[in-house]
């Protein structure tokens, strides 16, 4: 009797002790907040693609000291808006910024290259709690890394923690630098080439740009394989990839309906609080294909002009009677294996685009392979 009573005493303080050791869901998450207030954050910069800028320096404050300073003498290189570029500055930086300035040589919308210098404040409190808390990434808690300041034409400058937008604001211009872009490391015919079809435009950075939910599939008219890639700019300056990895594959002049996979690079708001993935739509693409042991062909296509307000306009799902937006891209390549045509996609309904003619790729070596120019023979639907 006394040993079965020791043996439930054991019982019920190895329970208690057990219990009482095992932490709450919110306990664990609070140990994660303490440990990402205890890391620090890397100061990047970050550039429209296309749209040229030299020579960013940027210095952060707190209380009128600097804490962090990222810089570079020529382009960042790797310009993509809203990401970190590979030009980093300071690192494990543990005060937070109240304020930045910037100094860097930019476009304006005469195609002059200008110097553009100024200051904005930062909602410090704001950036402290969010790196505190982390975010969600794949179902796992996450810690942020880097405060990005974007610099991009017209004095237009804008401020992200890792992927969501702080805050943007304006600089002023003060002094002619050049008459024509200025190129360090690009493909000056490229980018010129590029402005002609997309000239500057300063409404581009002052207000962000919507996402949507938009994915990309391929065919061939002659239904062999081919190796498929991609890249699509925003009006931002926001690029993202695709290959054959990421596309859906779909029958020739049908709708998709499948699944939605592709994720890409974003940004989102600070006061957002629904968990949406969609990116911001293309107004350009670099598309490039080849048939096993053929010809590689890349060509550039610019998008008709209204292809935001077809995509984003809502129809009628023929077979379910109900409101669908389009939700995908498809390219097919036709049988020459030359032209290529672009649909809108979407649940049980496909739209022809547009219908472009394709250019062999410019291969300077094993390494680096250059466009073919933009497109050709080109229809817009």
């Amino acid at each position: 009797m006394k040993i079965a009573m020791n043996v439930n005493y054991i019982l019920i303080l190895s329970s208690i002790i057990l219990f009482g050791c095992k932490k709450t869901e919110e306990e664990r998450i609070e140990e994660i907040r303490e440990r990402n207030a205890k890391l620090g954050w890397s100061a990047a910069m970050s550039s429209p693609d296309n749209y040229v800028c030299i020579g960013q320096h940027v210095y952060y404050f707190n209380q009128g000291k600097i804490i962090a300073t990222a810089s570079t003498l020529t382009d960042l290189g790797d310009d993509n808006w809203s990401k970190s570029s590979s030009a980093r500055g300071s690192q494990d930086v543990k005060i937070f910024p109240d304020s930045i300035y910037v100094v860097y040589t930019g476009l304006n919308n005469k195609n002059q290259m200008y110097d553009y210098e100024g200051g904005m404040t930062l909602p410090e409190k704001s950036i402290a709690t969010l790196f505190k808390k982390g975010y969600i990434k794949d179902g796992e808690s996450t810690r942020f890394n880097d405060i990005i300041v974007g610099m991009a034409p017209g004095g237009r400058i804008c401020v992200w923690l890792d992927h969501i937008e702080i805050k943007r604001g304006k600089v002023k211009e003060y002094d002619k630098f050049k008459d024509c872009p200025s190129f360090v490391s690009k493909d000056s015919t490229e980018i010129c080439n590029y402005l002609k079809y997309f000239p500057v435009d300063y409404s581009f950075w002052e207000k962000p740009d919507p996402r949507y939910d938009l994915d990309f599939g391929f065919c061939s008219e002659d239904g062999k394989e081919y190796e498929f890639y991609g890249r699509i700019n925003s009006k931002e300056g926001i690029i993202n990839y695709f290959d054959e990895y990421y596309l859906d594959k779909t029958t020739w002049g049908k709708p998709c309906n499948i699944k939605l996979e592709y994720e890409g690079h974003y940004y989102t708001q600070l006061n957002e609080t629904k968990n949406f993935k969609g990116i911001q739509l293309p107004v350009y693409l670099r598309l490039g294909w080849k048939e096993q042991g053929g010809k590689l062909y890349s060509t550039q296509v610019v998008l008709p002009k209204n292809f935001s307000q077809r995509f984003t306009k809502p129809y009628i799902n023929p077979k379910t009677g109900k409101k669908v937006n389009y939700n995908r891209l498809v390219f097919g390549l036709e049988k020459d294996g030359i032209h290529c045509i672009i649909w809108l996609d979407g649940p049980d309904k496909q739209e022809k685009l547009m219908r472009f003619k394709g250019n062999l790729a410019n291969v300077i070596s094993e390494n680096k392979i250059k466009t073919g120019g933009f497109s050709t023979e080109v229809e817009y639907h």
